[in-house]
């Protein structure tokens, strides 16, 4: 059932490159094909974490009245989010069903491409990463994908600046997963970074 599903993802991915005639666009079209299809599903996960945003100023109040009180700060969290209708689950679960079809593609552009599959002339070859193309033909030759890797790990920090009520720690926390990010984009392939940026800014 894997193997299947890697295999009709990349034959739908070089079907979109045989009448868009370039993996760099077949890639950014199949992420928007993708977004759509999902995008019930990720709606959800962002009205849950929209809900949970305006939910926090109740829930700090709870956590420093009854901070020596754990059963009754419980008790008073469960009140709020009953009142609130909310369930704290109900972010996880759109984003468990999310994963394999991540995952998916992410296998699919990091195995399958072939060596030589380019971005026009912006990107000559998505299956290798910046730390390689650096390595091996210099800083002029490795800039498009330095600049992927850096809007692959901005694409982690925005989302998690433009919280409301974001306090210190979320920061320290978002610029922490920036460079994490950065990181994992210096050994990713250029299709992985070009199918995750434009993923992000859908």
């Amino acid at each position: 059932m894997w193997q299947w599903c890697l295999d009709a993802t990349y034959w739908c991915m070089k079907w979109v490159y045989g009448w868009a005639g370039d993996w760099g666009l077949a890639i950014i079209i199949l992420t928007i094909v993708l977004r759509i299809l999902i995008f019930p599903i990720s709606n959800k996960q962002i009205k849950s974490s929209f809900q949970m945003q305006l939910l926090q100023p109740k829930l700090k109040e709870v956590q420093a009245k009854y901070a020596n009180d754990p059963q009754r700060m419980n008790d008073e969290t469960r009140k709020i989010y009953q009142e609130a209708s909310y369930n704290p689950l109900s972010g996880c679960l759109p984003m468990l069903i999310q994963m394999p079809i991540f995952i998916v593609v992410f296998r699919v552009l990091r195995d399958k491409l072939e060596p030589g599959s380019c971005f026009y002339s912006i990107i000559s070859d998505l299956t290798l990463n910046p730390s390689e193309v650096l390595a091996s033909s210099g800083f002029g030759a490795a800039m498009p994908y330095l600049l992927l890797a850096v809007l692959f790990g901005i694409s982690t920090l925005v989302p998690m600046l433009l919280q409301k009520n974001g306090d210190k720690q979320t920061k320290m926390i978002a610029a922490f997963m920036c460079f994490f990010m950065l990181w994992i984009a210096w050994k990713s392939p250029a299709g992985v970074l070009l199918y995750w940026v434009f993923s992000s800014i859908i």
